[in-house]
């Protein structure tokens, strides 16, 4: 039994009115050694007790806890070094159930009452050592959802047969609800549950399910724009429907005939696991892309007409898709980046005036790289961690600029705090402080701040802590000469100081740029704030902006030869010129990294459109659609395939073997 380290100090924030008590649960790994187990859902609060996975350097990666006095390892599941990696903590029926792997049964259901002897093997679902449990790759949450009493999830009972199980916490209680494919599984994940049934995407398409075979039914397996099928993923409720993605955007009230398309939507690939699609009041908004903005912030209200773009936040046809994101006080928070502060915290109400920059935690365009991340809520605050490379500490806030701040958990290095998990009134997370490497600490926030006013917001968020007509909760009232609701984002007129207000003024941070101003040509900006006299032909090749689709290219224009199969529209036509003669052999394609575990970049494609299949080493057809830069692998376990290349205008074909790894 590791005893708790007394270790705690207070950090001062930056902001003065805000303490911290930072109380060490231990150096479980000693010599600099890290305990962390960097994977999610690893944490859990359970009867009064912390439970979490952690590596002491011994045992691996086994089951801890943390009971309010003392921090000791429940129970050594996967007897030596190697570890059990236990995780999915979820409470059914006042029982913990999780995943884990005892070197024995494979991966399979396990449940605790937080003590030695009340931690055993639920149910070994999978013959001898294979895994029963499917438990997905670094995020989870798609895989499991507790419903009426019962933990639903995808049970392997012989190799390759996932299919739709259930729990009640008990063996008696973890059977498996129905064979849904007749070969080889049907992988059921992303659960919702909507209006007293849960729904669920699989290989066979769009099932709902009420925990019992008789009442697990099919809802739609077709989509006449996917030669796989209907297979949709981040499935949400949207309180009167259901939104997913499949080829577009789709909704559902549960039934056949109420489940269909509603925009046409490219997809949006992101470095984050999460779910897409978020409910901000009446509406559900997701990152999209429609081919012209690149991938932007979406909203939809579950009609054509009520879906479109919020805003072009890095305008042109590149954009960076909102990712990482929570609700708080209804509204949305995620990592954003508009072209020019870098990646930072942005919030949105689904509207374009709504939606801005929270605070530059970083300012300035080379906080490229500050990248909030691992952004949590507990509904009353955000909990992150942010920084450059090298420098990520802990972040808190409460949705407002000023109520923003930093918690240096390590003065003398990087903290990069991961694992977050409210216990009580306070925080849970792995740091790496001083030389102890990722260790698990809980963090305790103390505010002093005054309410001079006591208009409810302290003085922390407040503005005008000496009038209680202005704080955060205000509407702005322009041109009274007050910032009403204490942001910046909402300005009462004239920041340029330019003698023109933000309403006239189409740069307000900018005063050479004003009605004012003479225009000056081909500098790129609208200088007079007049669109009758355009910043017009940057090219000087006798076409305006507005009809040159490459205006800094003299030799695109609409009056241009077009030359066929070069990737180029050189006539502004909308496409470039494809002939029958192209060989897939004479393209100069890289494709990166192989092996792969998520991602695969492909180097040196054009505009020629070619096709793929991924096919697996027993011939089966796995995977397939439209070559782009970036080919998604993150539905495929780890094995090798083989990636076809095919171009449709000339047949040519080539192939090369890849490998994903998890």
């Amino acid at each position: 039994m590791k005893k708790l380290i007394l270790l705690a100090f207070c950090l001062l924030a930056s902001l003065s009115t805000f303490a911290q008590i930072v109380q060490s649960l231990g150096d479980l790994n000693p010599g600099g050694e890290s305990s962390a187990f960097f994977e999610d859902n690893t944490v859990i609060e359970f009867q009064g007790m912390l439970l979490f996975a952690a590596d002491d350097g011994a045992n691996g990666i086994e089951l801890w806890k943390y009971d309010g006095n003392e921090t000791s390892l429940v129970k050594d599941i996967n007897p030596g070094a190697t570890g059990s990696e236990c995780r999915n903590f979820y409470i059914v029926n006042d029982r913990l159930v999780f995943t884990a792997d005892d070197g024995t049964h494979g991966m399979e259901l396990w449940t605790t009452d937080g003590t030695e002897a009340g931690t055993s093997l639920l149910l070994d679902i999978g013959p001898d050592s294979e895994n029963g449990v499917n438990d997905g790759f670094v995020y989870t949450y798609k895989e499991f959802h507790l419903y009426n009493d019962m933990l639903l999830f995808s049970g392997i009972d012989s190799p390759n047969n996932n299919e739709l199980w259930r729990t009640d916490g008990t063996a008696a209680g973890t059977f498996k609800v129905k064979d849904i494919a007749s070969f080889n599984g049907s992988w059921p994940e992303w659960y919702t549950t909507f209006q007293g049934n849960v729904y669920f995407s699989s290989r066979e398409g769009f099932w709902k399910t009420d925990g019992t075979e008789e009442g697990t039914e099919l809802v739609l397996s077709e989509d006449p724009d996917d030669i796989f099928g209907f297979e949709p993923f981040s499935i949400q409720n949207a309180g009167d429907y259901m939104i997913m993605q499949n080829s577009g955007l789709w909704r559902s009230d549960g039934t056949t005939a109420g489940t269909y398309k509603i925009k046409e939507l490219e997809n949006v690939s992101v470095n984050w696991g999460g779910p897409r699609h978020w409910k901000v009041g009446d509406l559900m908004l997701f990152p999209g892309d429609d081919g012209i903005h690149g991938d932007e912030l979406w909203r939809t209200d579950g009609t054509e007409e009520g879906t479109f773009m919020v805003i072009d936040l890095m305008p042109g046809d590149d954009g960076y898709a909102p990712q990482n994101m929570v609700v708080l006080n209804d509204r949305l928070y995620y990592k954003g980046d508009n072209g020019s502060t870098g990646i930072e915290l942005y919030t949105s109400d689904g509207t374009a005036d709504g939606t801005f920059l929270v605070t530059e935690l970083n300012p300035g365009s080379s906080s490229g790289f500050f990248l909030p991340s691992l952004i949590t809520t507990d509904g009353e605050q955000l909990f992150m961690s942010a920084g450059p490379s090298f420098q990520k500490e802990l972040w808190v806030s409460n949705g407002t600029g000023p109520g923003t701040y930093e918690v240096d958990l390590d003065p003398n290095g990087e903290s990069a705090p991961t694992n977050f998990h409210k216990y009580g009134d306070q925080l849970f997370l792995f740091a790496n402080v001083g030389d102890l490497g990722w260790e698990p600490f809980l963090v305790t926030f103390e505010n002093t701040a005054s309410d001079a006013d006591n208009d409810g917001y302290d003085e922390t968020v407040d503005c005008n802590d000496l009038d209680p007509n202005i704080n955060p909760g205000q509407s702005e009232t322009p041109y009274n000469g007050v910032d009403d609701d204490c942001n910046p984002e909402t300005p009462d007129d004239d920041l340029d100081l330019d003698t023109y207000p933000f309403s006239q003024d189409c740069d307000d941070n900018d005063p050479a740029v004003n009605p004012a101003m003479e225009e000056i040509a081909y500098n790129a900006i609208d200088d007079d704030c007049d669109p009758a006299t355009p910043d017009d032909d940057l090219d000087q090749d006798g076409f305006a902006q507005a009809d040159d689709c490459d205006d800094e290219n003299p030799d695109i224009n609409p009056d241009a030869e077009e030359i066929a199969n070069n990737g180029i529209d050189e006539d502004c036509d909308g496409d470039d010129l494809l002939t029958n003669n192209i060989n897939i052999a004479e393209l100069d394609l890289r494709l990166y990294p192989n092996p792969v575990s998520h991602q695969l970049f492909v180097q040196g494609l054009q505009s020629n459109s070619l096709n793929y299949t991924i096919i697996n080493l027993e011939g089966k057809l796995v995977q397939q659609g439209t070559l782009s830069q970036v080919l998604s692998v993150d539905q495929l376990p780890s094995a090798q395939y083989i990636l076809q290349l095919i171009d449709p205008l000339s047949d040519s074909q080539a192939e090369v073997q890849i490998q994903v790894v998890r």
